[in-house]
C-alpha cells in the first residue's frame, strides 16, 4: 500500500481516504496503479471494494460520490471457469484530478478475484515498454483515437485469453 500512497496525489489519497471512512471497506488498487506504465494525472486508478451487503454498500457510495444508483452497472466476470457478479462506476472529478473505476464484488469472491488481478501487477517487460509507448502516443501526443488506444491495451494486456467481462444493461 505504501508504493500507492507514494503514486497518489494528496487530493487522490483524500477521496479514497473518504471512500474507506464511508464504506468501512479496504479497498485493492491495481492495474496500471500497481506497475510502471501508470501516468500520473493521465491514467485511471483501478479498485476492487468487497462488501457482505451489496445494496448497502451502493447506497453509502451514491451518497458521498453524489451519483444515482443507476451509474453502477451489473457485469459479470469469468475467472478460472467460475462466473462472479459485481458492479461497476467510473467517477470522473477533473477538478480535484480523480478518475477511478470502483468495481464492488460480494465478499465470497475476494481471494479468486485479488488473484486474478494480482497477476497483471508485473508484466513482461516488453508488453511494459510497449504500453508506455502507447500511452505516451495516446496521452501526450494524440496520434492514437480512444478506440485505438483500448483496442491495442486490451490486445496487449490479454494476447492470449479470452474475453472474460460482460457488462449488463440494467
Amino acid at each position: 500500500m505504501e508504493t500507492i500512497h507514494k503514486r497518489l496525489s494528496e487530493s487522490q489519497r483524500i477521496f479514497f481516504n473518504n471512500i474507506y471512512n464511508c464504506t468501512d471497506k479496504e479497498m485493492y488498487f491495481y492495474g496500471s496503479i500497481m506497475r510502471p506504465d501508470y501516468i500520473p494525472e493521465k491514467s485511471d486508478i483501478d479498485v476492487d471494494i468487497f462488501t457482505d451487503n451489496m445494496s448497502s454498500t451502493i447506497h453509502k457510495l451514491c451518497q458521498l460520490l453524489d451519483i444515482e444508483k443507476t451509474n453502477f452497472r451489473s457485469f459479470i466476470l469469468k475467472i478460472d471457469n467460475k462466473i462472479v457478479h459485481g458492479f461497476k462506476t467510473r467517477y470522473l472529478n477533473k477538478e480535484v484530478n480523480i478518475n477511478t473505476e470502483l468495481s464492488l464484488y460480494d465478499e465470497q469472491y475476494k481471494s479468486l478475484v485479488l488473484h486474478d488481478h494480482s497477476s497483471l501487477f508485473v508484466l513482461p517487460l516488453h508488453i511494459t515498454i510497449v504500453l508506455c509507448i502507447v500511452k505516451f502516443l495516446y496521452y501526450y501526443v494524440g496520434c492514437i483515437s480512444n478506440q485505438m488506444y483500448r483496442r491495442i491495451k486490451r490486445f496487449l494486456m490479454n494476447a492470449n485469453d479470452e474475453v472474460s467481462f460482460v457488462v449488463l444493461d440494467s
